[in-house]
């Protein structure tokens, strides 16, 4: 599937992974789809504040 909420949930799924790297990924896809798609913006994030 390659719709924002999609890439958003396994941007999510790649945080509960403790994969940083993968969720920033798919949450940039999530928002290059649709740079309005609130979700993604948080997620986002969190992903690269778990980056150290």
């Amino acid at each position: 599937m390659d719709t924002p909420e999609h890439h958003c949930n396994l941007g999510l799924a790649f945080l509960d992974q403790d994969n940083p790297r993968e969720a920033a990924r798919e949450s940039d896809l999530a928002l290059g789809l649709d740079s309005g798609y609130g979700p993604a913006w948080p997620a986002r994030d969190w992903s690269w504040s778990s980056r150290g």
